[in-house]
Order: structure tokens, then C-alpha cells, then sequence
């Protein structure tokens, strides 16, 4: 019995051993016949032929392989290559294998080797050339199997049925084989990649190196069809241990996203958070008479965040958390894979917190500052009372934002992007739901989803923009019914009302209804782009009513270009105004080039006191009694127009409606005009407002764009015109109708704003307002450089004007220096434009100094003496 036990051990030790000799011994008879067979040659000594074993032979294997390969392709020809790969397969370990399967496999292979050589008896001989010149011998390509079973099963099947059968065949038992063979070849590479690369790789920091073997690794174990390795002791002791690591790891990581789904069910359920401002929100054919709305009101709460008392109709009540969920520490391990991941521990977001913004009252009494005077000559600021007050704010449905709150998440759901929408933020004109997305969601994927959402939703545009400072992606979906935003709502807020500065501009309010105001001063240029229809000319309006309201004739000057004639026609014959309205683009660019002279005068008078800015300049004149003498100072003469005493400058506000119109006139005088104030004017008092229609490059270049780092977008067309004015997309997401996005100088994120709504009846009470209490002072150095023609002006030809000599001058310079004439080398060399550099050509041919017109590409012959 003893006995019986020791041969039975040393049976079980030595089995394995015999097993992989045994197959390595397999593997190289079928290699040596791979190669014997791929070298045989039909002059080589061969068995049962006279002088066998003798003479020179080509074979690889020498003269055993060129015997045992003649004798395999008399047998079967080139069908002999079956063989070794049959005993490749036999000598193959296949652990998973039953013996019916390896008894299947074993017929696929004779079927295999049958079908083969049949077809290859089917194929006409191959002749092979002897060296010595003899006759060439006759190799049959299936060998005597192929030359038996072809004629017999042709005879049978027929030249057509019999190769149909035999393809079928073969493709049967490759079916057979193929799995088998897939499997046991992902088993290999399984286990190598787990036993060698793996544990290589292990002390490397690289994790995305492992992590990347591990997914490759992941198929070769699908393939393989569950196949374990053969693994020692110690190794199936650390994989238990690891196993034990990684369950524990997988219950804190549930533990974790249960507590997360807690704390997100807690901020599901409270979705209201303040007044009744807003408008009801009719979506997802949620129709709610407006009778039957709750009536909502601010909430008084107590300490753990529970309302000590419902005022009105019930809302939707918020249970208080007992206690905060517990955070699990941040975890590390390997997965079922072999990769190693990080689990930290996350941080649970709280809502946006919301201010309850206080009821206006209807007719607000303004403030004695801004008193509004009853005698006509009384200089003193005009009064809100001209402008219309707001009507009645409607209220939010709740069933409506909660059914809004559903569909977001089960859309976001169907695309396996999972979440939980935190808090709600109703607006005027979009409501924001702020969702929260759970770990190892990519930002890229939820903002991908901007359409899709829009569909569900049945909405016109959805914006989706993540919440600085919080891990939140606001999605903003606008309301069904928007909320009319009026300009008196901006102006009587206190942010608008205690602002120090003179060129504060209402704005109009953010996406959570908060009233916004910009400081022109500090911006200090303003570019504004948007499409036809987008309230781009109706928030141009309001800027320039907010510096009506807040600044004195005598405080700031407006120069208004409006190349549309009607938009600022309004504002003629007011006093601000320190020109009338410029209509015509050719007067517009001597305007521009006006205003840079001033802009230089004004430096020389700040540096006249030592000063930096108009702010200190002013200060120091008041302090004088209005007027600085510098009469006794020594004459500089470089500035020979010093003025004698220094007085109060205003600020100036340049407006100009439509800026393609005036590129298209005069590009390259405008651009560098445009681009001097723009870099220096601030400090002097002097500041652009530029908008466009079409804000494509060649409108909106980047000489411009680089100098006005504030930025205004309606909604424009295209994502290009939207980078065109903010450097980055959104504008084409906008809804119109004021909808903008306001990029302040110093930020990288635009804000989302709806600019106010200004009527034309409010307008002309405020401008009649203006009339009657006095009449424009126009700077008469401006309404000269107005009417004053350009030197180089081309009125009164056909030939040039008097005015034209020094340009033509410069032209004949050119073309004497150039020895060539032509309307481009014109162009280039005096940076005019065709129309009159082809003139100066006319004229030229006209006097004889320069040949005829030769054809397109060719320059004119010069021919004049240029010295008489």
C-alpha cells in the first residue's frame, strides 16, 4: 500500500516532465518538417530510387529531410504541409479541452488534410528544370492521394458540385479549429503578461504603463475562456490577499456613493430656493393655471436649515440632514485586471447659496442727488420718472422645474453619464440647473450634450458652462415665458445708483436676476458684436442714457457716429453732444484722426501740473477756482499753442453704431487711429465704444481686438464670429433679444447678462428732457477738422485736385526711383487705394511720362524725363 503510494507520487512528479518533453520533442519533428517540405527539390536523393541516399542535395534539412520530404511528397504533394501542423496541435497543452472536443478537433484536421488534398489533385502538375539539361520532371501537386480521390469524387460530384463541397469542408473544420486555437493562443499570452511583465513592471512609478499592459491583457482573458494558470502556493496566497484588499476597497467604495446619493437626494428634494420674481416656467406640457400657482415667499430658517413657518400655499419641504455624511479616506489597490487605481475621497458641493433680493417699490422716490428740477434753466440730472417703471414679476412653478429636473437627469442617464442635479436657480430669462456628476465623468462628455438636452427639452438653445469654484456644471435652459427686463429696474438699484463713477452703464441683470453694472472708465474701450436682431442697438441705446443720467453736459462729451442714419438721430441737439451725429463714414475718419490730436493735447496738459490721470488733472483744477494760470511760465517752443490757463476737461465717449461701414471707407487710417486711442486715452478721459454687425476678421482685426479687452456678445451666427469677439464659443448659443455674454477686462470667462429694454418713448422724454435745459456747445476745432477736406482728396477731376500735388509728387518719385509704373506698386509704396492710385497712373500718361496700358501682369513703360 505504501509501495503503491510512492510509485504513485513519483508518477505525479515525473508526469508533468515526461508531458513537456514529450511536446517539445513534438514541436521540433514539426518544425523540421516545415522546412524540409518548404525546400524539397525533386532532383534530390530520394528512398526507393536507384543511388538513393547519395549525390549532392538541396535540402535545408540535409539529406534525411530531402528522404522523408520525397517520400511525403509522393504520398501527398504539397498537402504533406498538413502534417506538421497536426502534430503542432497535438503537442499543444489544452487544459480546457474534453476528449470529445479533442477527438473533434482530430477529425477537422483529417478532413482538413482531405479536402486539401483533393483540391490540389484537381491542379495541373508542376514541371521542374533540371540543371543538366535533362527533360523536366513532372511534380503533381497533390501527390498519388490527389491523383486517387480527384477523378473518383469528380466522377461523383461533378467539375462544379465537387469544389463547392470540398471549400465547405475545409471552412467547417477551420471553424472547428479556430477556437481552440484562439483560445489556448490568448491563454498563453495571458499568462505571460500576468507572470513576467506584470511583476517587471510592478517597482516602475509608471502606472499608465501597467495600467495600459492590463488592458491589453483584458481580451487575451476573454479569448481564453476563463483559462487560470498554473500558478505556485505563494502566489495563490498573495492573490487571496489581494482579493480580500480589493473587496474591502469595493464595500467603502459603495459605502461612499451611497452616502453621495444621500446627500444628492437631500438637495433634489429642495429646488426652491427664494422669492417670487421670476416668471412661471409652461415646459414638458406642464400647463399650470396661473390662479392655481402657489404663491411663494421668502422663508424664515432656523439654524439646521428647516423653515420655522410656511407663509402662503405649502412648498415642497426640505428634511434636514441629522448629520453629514462621512467621507472615506482617499484608498488605493489593483483591480480584477491588474490595474492600479486611486479612490480619494470626495467632497460633497452644497447649492449655490441665493440672496432674496428685496420687492422694489413701484414708483421709487429718487434720491436728492439726482432730484429732478422744476425750472427749465436748473442744470441738475434728469430724473428716473421719465423712464417706465417694471410691471408685475410672475412667479416660479414648482412642477414645472421639478419635471425639467427629471428629464435632464434621465437624458443624462441614457448616456451613461450618471449625476444628480444639486439646486435650481431661476432667472429672468434661463433657469440654472446645477448639476452635480459623479466621479469619473469627464467634463467634455456632459458639455457634449447641449443639444441632445435641447431636444428633450423642446427648447430653443441649452448653454452648459461649468461653475467656477464648484464642482457644478450649470445648465442653463431658457424659460418659455422670458421676463421683460426694463432700464428702470437697472437704474434704480442701489449698484447703479452709489457707483462713484460718472460713466457707469447699466448693463442689465445676470442669470440669477442681480442687476449689473459696468464702469466704462475702467474698461476703458468697449467692443460690442452681435447679429441683426439680437438688441445690440438697443443696449448701444442704454449705455448712452446711463451716461445721460449720471454725468452733466459740462462732465462728459459724446461723439456719436451712426452710419445707419437713424439709430442715434435721436440724440441730435442734445448738450452732450460736442459734435453732430456722423453720418458720413469719409467725416468719420477725420473725426478719429481729431480725436488722437486731443488725446496728445490733453497729455501735454496733464504734464503741464505733473499729473496722470483727468481725474487728479480736474481735482487740481477745481482746487485753483476752475482755472490754472500759466501765464508766467517760459514759452516751449516746441508747442508753440500752449494755452495760457489750464480749465476743466470732460470726458469723452466715442459711440460708433456700425464699424464695417466705416473699415470698408477707410481701413488703414481708421485701424491706426482706432488703435492709438485705444492704447492711450484711458488716462486722458477718453473711451471707445465700438459695435459691429459682422464681426468677421476684417472687420474685427487683431489690432483692434488686442486693444479693447472688454468685450460685449450678442448672439452672433456662427462659433467663429463668437471667437471673433470673445476668443472662445458661446455667442452662437445665445437666444437674442438682449441675451449677451459680457467679458470684463482681466477675466477669462464671459458672463452671461440680458441686457435692458429701452423703448423710443422713453428715449425722446429723456433727449426732450435734455433740450429744454439747454443747447449743444460743438467744439469748434472738431466741426472744422470736419469740414476740412484731406489732403489728397480726389474731388474735382478728371484730373487731381490743387490739394493732390504732394501725393503726385510722390508718385513720380516712386516710379522714376522704380524705373516701372503700374496702380499696384502704387498701392503698395504709398498705401492708397486703386481708385486713386489709378488716376495718379492717368495723369501720368497724360503727360507723357509713363506708356500706355500693355495688358494684365505687365508693368507700363516709362518714358518721360523726370529731371524737366
Amino acid at each position: 500500500m505504501a509501495q503503491k503510494a510512492v510509485v504513485g507520487g513519483g508518477e505525479d512528479r515525473w508526469g508533468p516532465v515526461l508531458r513537456a518533453v514529450l511536446r517539445l520533442v513534438g514541436g521540433a519533428i514539426a518544425l523540421l518538417l516545415v522546412f524540409a517540405l518548404l525546400s524539397f527539390h525533386p532532383a534530390d536523393p530520394q528512398l526507393f530510387d536507384a543511388g538513393a541516399l547519395s549525390g549532392p542535395t538541396r535540402n535545408w534539412c540535409g539529406i534525411a529531410g530531402a528522404a522523408v520530404a520525397g517520400l511525403l511528397h509522393r504520398f501527398a504533394g504539397y498537402g504533406a504541409l498538413v502534417l506538421p501542423g497536426w502534430i503542432a496541435w497535438e503537442c499543444w497543452p489544452h487544459r480546457d479541452m474534453g476528449a470529445w472536443r479533442r477527438w473533434a478537433g482530430r477529425l477537422s484536421w483529417i478532413g482538413l488534410a482531405f479536402a486539401v488534398w483533393t483540391l490540389l489533385g484537381g491542379l495541373p502538375a508542376q514541371h521542374w528544370a533540371l540543371e543538366n539539361g535533362a527533360a523536366p520532371l513532372e511534380v503533381p501537386l497533390g501527390g498519388w492521394m490527389g491523383r486517387m480521390l480527384w477523378p473518383h469524387l469528380r466522377a461523383g460530384l461533378g467539375p462544379i458540385g465537387l469544389p463547392i463541397v470540398l471549400l465547405a469542408l475545409v471552412v467547417l473544420c477551420v471553424f472547428v479549429l479556430a477556437p481552440t486555437l484562439s483560445r489556448a493562443f490568448a491563454a498563453l499570452m495571458a499568462k505571460w503578461m500576468g507572470e513576467k511583465a506584470l511583476p517587471f513592471l510592478k517597482p516602475l512609478p509608471f502606472k499608465g504603463v501597467r495600467g495600459a499592459l492590463a488592458m491589453v491583457r483584458r481580451p487575451f482573458l476573454r479569448w481564453s475562456g476563463g483559462d487560470t494558470p498554473e500558478l505556485a502556493a505563494s502566489d495563490v496566497r498573495d492573490l487571496e490577499s489581494e482579493a480580500a484588499r480589493a473587496a474591502e476597497l469595493e464595500s467603502q467604495r459603495e459605502a461612499l456613493i451611497r452616502a453621495e446619493m444621500e446627500a444628492a437626494d437631500l438637495r433634489r428634494k429642495g429646488v426652491i430656493r427664494d422669492d417670487s420674481i421670476f416668471p412661471p416656467i409652461q415646459s414638458m406640457n406642464l400647463q399650470t393655471p396661473s390662479g392655481a400657482l402657489p404663491e411663494i415667499r421668502s422663508m424664515n430658517l432656523d439654524e439646521a436649515g428647516v423653515p420655522k413657518e410656511a407663509l402662503g400655499a405649502k412648498l415642497l419641504k426640505v428634511p434636514a440632514p441629522k448629520a453629514k455624511a462621512p467621507l472615506v479616506a482617499p484608498q488605493s489597490g489593483r483591480d480584477r485586471y491588474g490595474r492600479e487605481f486611486v479612490q480619494p475621497g470626495l467632497p460633497m458641493s452644497e447649492p449655490t447659496p441665493r440672496e432674496p433680493i428685496p420687492a422694489l417699490p413701484a414708483l421709487p422716490e429718487p434720491p436728492k442727488k439726482l432730484a429732478a428740477p422744476e425750472a427749465p434753466g436748473d442744470e441738475a440730472l434728469p430724473p428716473r420718472r421719465l423712464f417706465d417703471p417694471p410691471g408685475p414679476h410672475g412667479r416660479v412653478d414648482p412642477a414645472a422645474l421639478e419635471g425639467i429636473r427629471e428629464v435632464i437627469s434621465a437624458k443624462l442617464a441614457e448616456f451613461k453619464i450618471k449625476g444628480a442635479v444639486a439646486g435650481i436657480q431661476p432667472g429672468p430669462v434661463v433657469t440654472v440647473f446645477e448639476f452635480q456628476p459623479d466621479p469619473g465623468i469627464p467634463l467634455s462628455r456632459i458639455l457634449g450634450m447641449e443639444e441632445d438636452l435641447a431636444l428633450a427639452l423642446q427648447a430653443e438653445k441649452v448653454r452648459m458652462d461649468r461653475i467656477p469654484g464648484k464642482n457644478l456644471v450649470g445648465i442653463e435652459v431658457p424659460n418659455p415665458k422670458r421676463e421683460v427686463i426694463t432700464f428702470r429696474e437697472v437704474i434704480d438699484a442701489p449698484l447703479f445708483q452709489d457707483a462713484p463713477s460718472l460713466l457707469s452703464l447699466a448693463m442689465g441683470k445676470d442669470i440669477e436676476g442681480k442687476p449689473v453694472v459696468a464702469d466704462l472708465a475702467k474698461m476703458p474701450h468697449l467692443l460690442i458684436g452681435g447679429s441683426t436682431g439680437s438688441g445690440k442697438s438697443v443696449g448701444v441705446n442704454a449705455m448712452i442714457c446711463s451716461v445721460l443720467l449720471r454725468a452733466k453736459p459740462e462732465e462728459a462729451k459724446l461723439i456719436l457716429v451712426d452710419p445707419k442714419m437713424v439709430e442715434m438721430g435721436v440724440y441730435e441737439g442734445i448738450p452732450h453732444l460736442w459734435a453732430p451725429v456722423v453720418t458720413d463714414m469719409k467725416e468719420a475718419g477725420r473725426v478719429l484722426k481729431w480725436v488722437v490730436a486731443q488725446m496728445e493735447d490733453r497729455y501735454r496738459r496733464l504734464s503741464l501740473i505733473n499729473v496722470k490721470s483727468l481725474e487728479t488733472y480736474n481735482q487740481k483744477v477745481a482746487e485753483a477756482g476752475g482755472r490754472i494760470d500759466l501765464s508766467d511760465r517760459t514759452p516751449n517752443p516746441r508747442w508753440p499753442e500752449r494755452p495760457r490757463e489750464l480749465d476743466h476737461l470732460p470726458f469723452v465717449v466715442v459711440v460708433i453704431d456700425e464699424l464695417a461701414d466705416l473699415m470698408m471707407v477707410a481701413r488703414s487710417e481708421v485701424e491706426d487711429s482706432i488703435a492709438r486711442i485705444a492704447q492711450k486715452a484711458r488716462a486722458v478721459g477718453i473711451h471707445l465704444v465700438l459695435a459691429t454687425q459682422r464681426p468677421s476678421v476684417d472687420v474685427v482685426t487683431g489690432v483692434i481686438k488686442a486693444n479693447l479687452p472688454a468685450r460685449l456678445s450678442y448672439r452672433v451666427n456662427t462659433k467663429i464670429d463668437s471667437r471673433t469677439i470673445l476668443d472662445s464659443g458661446g455667442g452662437e448659443q445665445l437666444l437674442g433679444k438682449g441675451d449677451a455674454l459680457f467679458l470684463a477686462p482681466g477675466t477669462a470667462r464671459a458672463r452671461r447678462i440680458h441686457a435692458p429694454f429701452l423703448t423710443e418713448e422713453e428715449t425722446l422724454r429723456l433727449v426732450d428732457w435734455l433740450r429744454a435745459r439747454g443747447k449743444p456747445s460743438y467744439n469748434q476745432g472738431l466741426i472744422q477738422a470736419m469740414e476740412e477736406e484731406e489732403e489728397g482728396s480726389d474731388e474735382g477731376l478728371p484730373g487731381l485736385a490743387e490739394g493732390d500735388g504732394d501725393i503726385y509728387g510722390r508718385a513720380v518719385a516712386v516710379v522714376k526711383r522704380e524705373r516701372k509704373a503700374s496702380t499696384s506698386l502704387l498701392q503698395r509704396k504709398l498705401n492708397i487705394g486703386y481708385g486713386r492710385a489709378a488716376r495718379l497712373i492717368d495723369r501720368m500718361e497724360e503727360e507723357g511720362l509713363v506708356g500706355p496700358d500693355r495688358g494684365a501682369g505687365k508693368p507700363r513703360e516709362v518714358l518721360g524725363d523726370f529731371d524737366g
